[in-house]
């Protein structure tokens, strides 16, 4: 269930106690009786909203009441946030990871923690975890582009293409100008074999960022397996020029060997 659902579960909740409250103000019964009445209805109504929204990182609204009654220690979030990606740089993720656990365990409904947490459990090789909290995170705040773009990357890490470019679609309409996520989702596009889109996204992320040497040599490996040698070549030779410990060089040589011995 999303986080809306989730505040909607819970508003219908709180009217259904607050009509029930109504209600047996006006009914004839012993206060004794009304008040075992309001909390047998209670019980349900709650143990019904907490089972439909619990995935929705939406909180009961009577957990903060319960954490105000018993006086828990509240976690300072912003300063918990600020540990985590200190931990992060520091590249101690397992570090980062509890830090950003410590801010959900306060407020399940961050998606920013969620996103962080999920990024430490990628680079700890979690990435079942790490998908979970992305999604999670993208069902509260389906605009938050940082965990749009981090999913997408790992979907085409583990091969599923259709999934990386809708995300990489859903990134560019936040930012059209984007050359790096044009150049992976063309990458993306061409592991999938739409050639011509692949063509359409490098041809793009080059004019906007020309000095992209990656970009380069995948639109050179596309037109070379068109058959289109020099464009390829000259693809391969910027890409050379740009990154000389690139593949650019090679690919180029491979080429031009090729070409020479079909002459």
């Amino acid at each position: 269930m999303t986080a809306k659902g989730g505040r909607t579960v819970w508003t219908v909740a709180v009217g259904v106690q607050w009509a029930a409250a109504i209600a047996l103000l006006i009914i004839e019964a012993s206060t004794p009786n009304k008040v075992l009445m309001f909390v047998a209805l209670a019980v349900v109504v709650n143990g019904f909203a907490y089972m439909l929204a619990r995935n929705s990182g939406v909180r009961p609204p009577w957990e903060a009441l319960l954490s105000a009654v018993f006086k828990e220690q509240n976690v300072d979030v912003a300063e918990e946030m600020g540990l985590g990606w200190r931990a992060f740089d520091a590249k101690d993720f397992a570090a980062a990871a509890g830090h950003f656990d410590e801010v959900l365990k306060a407020d399940p409904a961050k998606p920013d923690a969620l996103y962080a947490r999920g990024h430490s459990r990628r680079q700890l090789g979690q990435n079942d975890d790490a998908l979970a909290d992305y999604n999670r995170a993208l069902s509260m705040r389906p605009d938050l582009v940082s965990a749009r773009q981090a999913r997408a990357a790992l979907y085409f890490e583990r091969g599923d293409l259709d999934g990386a470019i809708d995300d990489f679609t859903e990134v560019l309409r936040h930012d059209a100008q984007d050359a790096a996520i044009l150049r992976q989702r063309g990458i993306a596009y061409a592991r999938r074999g739409d050639g011509d889109a692949a063509i359409a996204d490098l041809k793009e992320a080059i004019r906007l960022s020309p000095t992209d040497a990656e970009a380069h040599f995948e639109r050179g490996k596309l037109l070379e397996a068109r058959g289109e040698v020099n464009p390829a070549l000259n693809d391969y030779t910027e890409a050379g020029r740009l990154d000389p410990a690139g593949p650019g060089r090679a690919a180029k040589a491979e080429l031009q060997q090729k070409r020479g011995a079909v002459r």
